[in-house]
């Protein structure tokens, strides 16, 4: 999932005047504006070695998450976690892990309560060669219940029970880019893209995929009947053998008319390589580079466009630290309180310990946004630990 605080901090003068109006103290009663400054923990896992990577709100106090334990030997444990009410308690995977095996492109995501699909596959060495399967379950409000799937995943919208798309990561036996379900079976479909990287969608007539094709960003659009190729800005500089490439990686969906998603232009000068952040805008019409001071903020630290989500209020969160709110404005939100480190304790160095998320949900029906990540140090070999956290933010609105 990838900015942490110390990152995040080099941008705040770069657009520290023009947030100045927007970072205001908790329990503010101006609603236009964020009540709450930093990240509230709401779980902080009891392992030091480990991480939460995905989670789907299903409704106000209600969601699944997908958590991890990194033992010493062998493979990386995975369970899950599920709140209704106030508490994440764990709960276990559906699926039983092949010996010699270990999970990848593990993806949660839900339209609600009685619709929760969780993809896996597991991947498996031998000397001779590499095998993998792959699984789709589906959460009906009552247990766990198979689809069959002969595919990776590496992205997925779900809109209904009969309306799943995920973009193909690899599979054996088809080459289609994006594969959707309609409540019997998987039907492929071809995009207009070298490779698709992620999904959004405003509802079952409006879904965008983005990705790149020739090394410049693509974008795709469903209409309900048909994809199409949509004309996005490029990304190139003037000067000779800079060899640009530019993809976009992820999309926030905030309304029809506004659309948002951000990814990476890669160029070289001189002898360097250099990494920026992008973001597009969609107004309905058409695609627009983003304005600054978000153009400015993303370029200094391209990690901020990895995660996002809409806040619910016209605007959208990014990474673990940036809400731009519907009026253009940006908020610095600060990291959350520090959590004991291995000792038990909460130490002189945990207070340096950093907060990484890895994926963000707006909960339906409110301004609050959960994240699944984790708080970790990285200072000696007895005072290192990772400890798998969801937290969340109040927008505002």
């Amino acid at each position: 999932m990838f900015s942490g605080p110390r990152v995040i901090a080099a941008v705040v003068t770069a657009f520290l005047l023009v947030t100045a109006t927007g970072c205001d103290s908790e329990g503010s009663d101006d609603d236009a504006k964020p009540r709450w400054t930093r990240w509230h923990l709401d779980y902080v896992s009891p392992s030091p070695d480990g991480a939460v990577v995905d989670l789907a709100a299903t409704a106000k106090d209600e969601g699944w998450a997908l958590a991890n334990r990194i033992p010493d030997e062998g493979p990386t444990e995975y369970h899950l976690l599920h709140r209704r009410g106030a508490t994440w308690k764990r709960a276990e995977l559906p699926l039983r892990l092949a010996k010699g095996a270990e999970f990848s492109n593990m993806h949660l995501d839900a339209s609600g309560p009685g619709n929760v699909w969780l993809f896996a596959s597991q991947l498996k060495f031998s000397t001779d060669d590499f095998e993998g399967t792959s699984t789709a379950m589906r959460w009906d409000g009552r247990r766990w219940r198979t689809t069959s799937v002969d595919f990776s995943v590496s992205d997925v919208a779900v809109l209904a029970p009969d309306d799943v798309w995920a973009l193909n990561a690899g599979s054996e036996t088809t080459d289609a880019d994006l594969l959707h379900w309609d409540g019997k079976r998987w039907s492929g479909h071809d995009l207009p893209t070298d490779q698709a990287n992620a999904l959004a969608a405003n509802g079952p007539d409006d879904i965008w995929a983005v990705g790149f094709r020739d090394d410049q960003p693509a974008t795709v659009h469903f209409d309900g009947k048909k994809w199409r190729s949509v004309p996005a800005p490029e990304f190139r500089r003037p000067e000779p053998d800079s060899e640009d490439d530019a993809s976009l990686w992820d999309i926030v969906a905030v309304a029809r008319n506004e659309v948002w998603t951000f990814g990476t232009h890669r160029y070289r000068k001189g002898e360097e390589d250099l990494d920026t952040g992008i973001a597009l805008r969609w107004d309905g019409h058409r695609w627009r580079k983003a304005p600054k001071p978000l153009d400015t903020a993303l370029r200094k630290n391209p990690d901020l466009g990895s995660y996002g989500t809409r806040d619910g209020a016209g605007g959208f969160v990014l990474g673990d630290g940036l809400h731009r709110t519907a009026d253009g404005a940006l908020h610095m939100i600060k990291a959350p309180k520090p959590v004991a480190g291995r000792s038990g304790k909460i130490t002189k160095a945990d207070r340096r310990q950093d907060f990484d998320a890895s994926e963000l949900e707006l909960v339906p029906g409110t301004h609050e946004i959960w994240a699944a990540g984790n708080v970790s140090l990285d200072v000696t070999d007895n005072t290192n630990f990772m400890r798998g956290v969801i937290a969340s933010y109040f927008a505002g609105g």
